[in-house]
């Protein structure tokens, strides 16, 4: 049957899996369902994935779902020919493994706080959200001291990171207190496979989305 992926493009936990599954040079049968008009609640699509969330990988009848689980299952399965993706090396895993449950648990979930409301309720930025965003980008910043977030290769920690740096930067969030983090955004899109075709677009649909949303707000305050 080989892979299928259930995705949308604008989607940063879809982004980060179309990087990776780019990187790897996997064929892949992309399946759009696009959440914004509903699709993830066709029933066909529930009756594979209950939760109805994007991305949900399919390989050879297995149903994987969760972005960052499929990251971690790709690279175990395909990425034999670079071990950095993923050491087995306890230490180096463990180190990914760190910084992917923070973009899960904080970075990411403080991207939604401070951002969703404005583009959902059309109201400002609440400067309380927006300031714990940006001291999880300082993590970030303290993260990249040897190049990438989890050491000095390339690893899937950075695909997952990547994804949602570029749509903070996309939403035009002011960068010029995190000079590592704006140069590492940078970095990943000149060496992602697929950056151009595959994140970057996806990242500018949001981010002009969130553009025109905080015009309104600012217009009707």
């Amino acid at each position: 049957m080989g892979l299928e992926l259930y995705s949308f493009y604008p989607s940063v936990p879809c982004r980060m899996v179309r990087l990776l599954l780019e990187h790897l040079e996997l064929d892949v049968d992309v399946k759009t369902v696009d959440t914004l008009k509903g699709e993830q609640m066709n029933p066909d699509f529930i009756q594979i994935n209950p939760q109805h969330t994007i991305p949900t990988l399919i390989d050879d009848g297995l149903i994987i779902t969760e972005s960052r689980a499929i990251l971690m299952y790709l690279a175990n399965k395909y990425a034999k020919e670079d071990e950095n993706l993923y050491p087995a090396d306890p230490e180096k895993r463990a180190v990914i493994d760190m910084r992917m449950c923070f973009d899960l648990g904080t970075l990411y979930v403080r991207f939604i706080d401070a951002f969703w409301p404005v583009i959902l309720q059309k109201v400002l930025p609440d400067p309380v959200k927006v300031a714990k965003l940006d001291e999880a980008i300082g993590y970030v910043e303290a993260f990249l001291k040897d190049g990438f977030v989890a050491g000095s290769e390339l690893t899937i920690a950075d695909f997952s990171m990547a994804a949602i740096l570029s749509n903070i930067k996309a939403f035009g969030h002011d960068m010029s207190n995190f000079p590592e983090v704006s140069s590492y955004i940078e970095k990943c899109a000149g060496m992602m496979k697929g950056w151009d075709e595959l994140s970057q677009p996806g990242a500018d649909m949001f981010g002009n989305w969130y553009k025109a949303s905080l015009a309104e707000a600012e217009a009707a305050a």
